[in-house]
């Protein structure tokens, strides 16, 4: 089935996310009208970041949407025409201070596809070099690291919740565990 864009409306536009109205035809015998709402995003990544020593280093920081604080993988969105490798390796050192030349992507997740176009870009780093955080204005974040089995356990008891890091943690495990 498709579903044919008649119409496109912007009806808010923030620093960087679009909530736009889609009127709609379904293709079906007859066809269809509806409307379709979501936010236009420009895109994310997400990295594994892994010490030499095998941690995993998570990042807590609140969440105003949620209203409270979560452990979760580095993150950040993709500035205009950015590469997607190079906007990991910036918000790596951003929020964590750590470098890395070893580099690997995962894969792409959509997370949140019935009101957002938004796709996350996947990577892991290995053999982190320590650094200095260099932070955006009004961002607060603590670094914790955390062995692969600490991280299943916290997932497994629900007490780590965002999607982007369960996810990137299931890809990331056959290189985390040596599994071949």
């Amino acid at each position: 089935m498709k579903e044919k864009t008649l119409n496109i409306k912007t009806l808010h536009e923030g620093k960087f996310l679009k909530f736009v109205h889609h009127d709609i035809e379904i293709d079906v015998d007859p066809p269809i009208q509806a409307v379709r709402q979501f936010l236009l995003h420009p895109g994310g990544v997400c990295i594994v970041p892994v010490t030499k020593e095998g941690k995993i280093i998570l990042v807590e920081q609140y969440r105003k949407p949620i209203e409270q604080s979560i452990l979760e993988i580095p993150a950040g969105k993709i500035d205009p025409g950015e590469d997607t490798l190079k906007t990991a390796q910036r918000e790596l050192e951003e929020e964590t201070g750590y470098s890395s030349n070893e580099w690997q992507k995962l894969g792409e997740i959509v997370p949140c596809p019935g009101y957002s176009n938004e796709i996350l870009h996947i990577y892991i780093a290995k053999n982190l070099k320590p650094g200095k955080q260099n932070l955006d204005f009004g961002e607060f974040v603590t670094c914790h690291e955390f062995s692969f089995d600490e991280i299943k356990k916290l997932i497994l008891e629900n007490k780590l919740q965002d999607a982007k890091t369960i996810s990137a943690i299931f890809l990331a495990e056959k290189i985390l565990t040596n599994n071949d």
